[in-house]
Formats: C-alpha cells, structure tokens, sequence
C-alpha cells in the first residue's frame, strides 16, 4: 500500500517538469489574451507568471542548485548558469511586476521572458535534469521534491534581482521577502484595492 503512495508522488525531476509545463501554459494564455482578451484577464495572466516565475526560481536557488554544486562534476559551473539566467529573468520580471497591458514594455517584456524562460527549460531539460537524475537515486529525488516543495511554499512572490542567491542568506532573506510579497498579494487582490 505504501508503495502505491510512493509511486504518485513526484520526484524533483518531475515536480520541475511540471513548473516548466504550468508555465508555458501560461505563456500561450498571455499570448492568446494578447489578441483576444479584455485588459483584466491579461493583467491576472501576467500576475500569475510572475508569481510563478519568482516562486520557482526561489526554490530552484535555495534547494536545487546547491544539490546541484554537490551531487554533479560540473555542478558549480551549472549552478551559476542558472544563477545569471535568473538574474537577467528576475530584473525583467520586477520591470514588469508595475506594468499594465496597455504599457508599450508589457507585451514584448513578457516576450522577452517567454524567450529566456525556454531557453533555460530546454537547458534544464536536457541536460541538468537528466544529470541530476542519474547522479541521484530515487529515494534522494524524492527528498529533494520535499524540500523544492517547501521551499516553494515559503518563497518571494515576486522578483527580488538584488536578494542573496546563495543559501542561507537566500533562504533568510526569502523568508522575510515572501511574508512582504504574500501581503501585498492579498491586498492587491482584495476586491476595493483591484481597481487602483
């Protein structure tokens, strides 16, 4: 019975594929409600990337690429890729967290994250996760999907560019940015607030 509970829970492999899918998901809505949708669908679309974005690559900096420096060869040399990539990623994201779809930056700044947010997916699809997943066993993928799952839970909801990327400073600084973001969240989506 219990192992029919281990075998539908995700992985870490499996839980980041997911993220990526959830993601594009949301890139071909905002791409479509680019043409098609009223103004508040298209800001709700572009709140929700950004939210996802940012939750994301706070988990992946504070659990997945110190596994990564750890657990593969090329570990640190693939770990600071996706330390810069999500460093131009999170400077373009709170350029954006601001604008509106009527602003000219709206839609070809999200263009411009769609392009960096695939190219880093492929990467990480092709390359680290497969590494990571051959370098890991499973038991220890698990575990891994445990801590990216928590860490997500507690993580900023919006772009923080000049934050720590490095645990702990990234995890302490986290914390304290995520209770911030989840309380603007809340009033930002509070009915009277929306309109403003």
């Amino acid at each position: 019975m219990s192992q029919t509970v281990t075998a539908a829970r995700p992985d870490a492999v499996e839980l980041l594929i997911a993220d990526h899918r959830t993601v594009e998901q949301l890139f071909q809505q905002l791409e479509l409600a680019s043409k098609t949708s009223a103004v508040e669908n298209q800001r709700d679309l572009a709140q929700r990337l950004v939210r996802d974005l940012s939750v994301h690559a706070a988990a992946e900096e504070q659990v997945l690429y110190p596994t990564l420096r750890r657990s593969l060869d090329e570990g640190d040399r693939l770990a600071d890729e996706g330390v810069a990539e999500h460093a131009e990623l999170k400077q373009l994201l709170a350029d954006l967290d601001s604008a509106q779809p009527g602003d000219d930056r709206f839609f070809p700044g999200f263009r411009r994250v769609m392009e960096i947010v695939r190219a880093h997916v492929a990467e990480e699809e092709a390359t680290v996760l497969p590494r990571l997943r051959q370098a890991l066993g499973q038991d220890a993928l698990y575990e891994l999907a445990e801590a990216l799952f928590n860490a997500k839970r507690l993580a900023p909801t919006r772009p923080h560019p000049h934050a720590p990327t490095r645990p702990s400073a990234n995890i302490v600084v986290g914390a304290a940015t995520s209770f911030t973001d989840r309380t603007r969240d809340v009033i930002r989506d509070t009915p009277m607030f929306r309109s403003r």
